[in-house]
């Protein structure tokens, strides 16, 4: 099959490229040609695109930038404990949704992305391109099939890295969403699929009956030794999210005020970050918690203490979390879940630190995910 190092540079760019857009004019290039003035009027039209040192953009709109980086051993494995391998391409589909995942969040819509990818000198020659078809996967499936690769660099390196830039518009007369918005009486919601359903697959790749990894050292692990049908879809329910992009924009055209934060690195942990930022408190409701904690149960054979601790704690699905004040209409989109799960409070203590409570106890946000805590994949 060959490795990257028989390659070269070249011909892994090229190979990216065609993968992503295979149906561009000219291979290894998704956009060569210079683009004339009337093509340039439009939001966010591409002047110089991939081929180029850089890229030209006629930025008549308001953008929306982020970045994420992934590395190997600290945010994926290739080879799981539990026997399983990580293929590129279902990595592309993760690193490409959890991007538009971040300019959802703001209330924006993806349009562009760059890419840095570090790869050891043994990963397989076709890797890069599945890697790349991957991200095409994700903005095809995830509704964002006009977002163009612009560009990005390669490089060698022990161990595969990847960070990703998203280039995003918020329309002219929306209304961002940020997370210093919340108020006290706001109600909070959760937009995506089942909280707590990454984290459940993560356990499951992660289950290995010959090492117990550190990270689970905290969770008894109830449930039988997992399948190959089981572990194909644990792999599915972690490497393939589904944020729920239309919402966002949705939600900031609406020109309501609005806190929100996509999921990453567990509901209380961004709950959290919603709260602080606002100087609030938050109070989740508890049937809503215990629904949730039941059909993740019921969904992945979890005993009741795990199955409410994922809900609580588990990550990456990237679900857009939410506050609106009350009473405000919410958009009604086909295949979008949207779930009251609390309500801001007013802070219990002036001066003190916002917190995320559940039956009157405060809900600890450091067991959510930290890339330095020393508890990690």
């Amino acid at each position: 099959m060959g490795t990257v190092s028989g390659l070269g540079e070249a011909a892994i760019i090229a190979s990216i490229n065609r993968a992503f857009a295979p149906n561009a004019s000219s291979a290894g290039s998704v956009n060569s040609a210079v683009q004339g003035p009337d093509e340039a009027r439009g939001r966010g039209a591409v002047l110089v695109g991939n081929g180029d040192d850089a890229a030209v953009l006629a930025a008549n709109a308001r953008l929306v930038l982020t970045m994420d980086t992934s590395v190997e051993g600290q945010d994926f494995m290739q080879a799981w404990p539990s026997g399983v391998e990580t293929s590129p391409r279902l990595l592309g589909f993760k690193c490409a949704a959890q991007n538009l995942s971040d300019i959802n969040a703001m209330g924006g819509r993806a349009r562009f992305l760059l890419m840095s990818l570090s790869l050891s000198k043994n990963v397989a020659a076709s890797w890069p391109s599945e890697f790349a078809a991957g991200m095409r996967d994700a903005c095809e499936v995830l509704g964002a099939e006009g977002v163009e690769l612009l560009g990005g660099d390669v490089s060698a390196a022990e161990a595969i890295s990847i960070t990703i830039t998203a280039v995003g518009e918020l329309d002219s007369k929306a209304r961002p969403i940020v997370r210093n918005a919340a108020r006290p009486g706001d109600q909070l919601y959760i937009a995506g699929r089942l909280p707590g359903t990454s984290g459940t697959a993560l356990n499951r790749l992660l289950d290995s009956r010959t090492q117990q990894e550190p990270s689970l050292e905290h969770m008894p692990r109830q449930h039988a030794q997992p399948d190959e049908d089981e572990l194909a879809r644990a792999l599915e329910a972690h490497f393939m999210p589904t944020p729920p992009l239309e919402l966002g924009p949705a939600l900031a055209a609406a020109g309501h005020r609005i806190a929100g934060i996509d999921v990453s690195d567990g509901l209380v942990r961004d709950a959290t970050r919603i709260a602080e930022a606002s100087g609030v408190d938050m109070v989740l409701d508890e049937a809503a918690i215990e629904r949730m904690a039941a059909q993740l149960g019921q969904a992945w054979a979890l005993q009741s203490a795990e199955a409410r601790h994922n809900v609580l704690y588990g990550g990456e699905e990237f679900n857009l979390l939410f506050t609106v004040p009350a009473g405000t209409e919410l958009p009604q989109l086909p295949g979008v879940s949207i779930v009251r799960i609390g309500e801001v409070t007013q802070l219990n203590q002036a001066g003190r630190q916002s917190g995320i409570y559940l039956e009157g106890q405060r809900l600890d946000e450091n067991l959510g995910f930290d890339h330095y805590s020393t508890d990690k994949p």
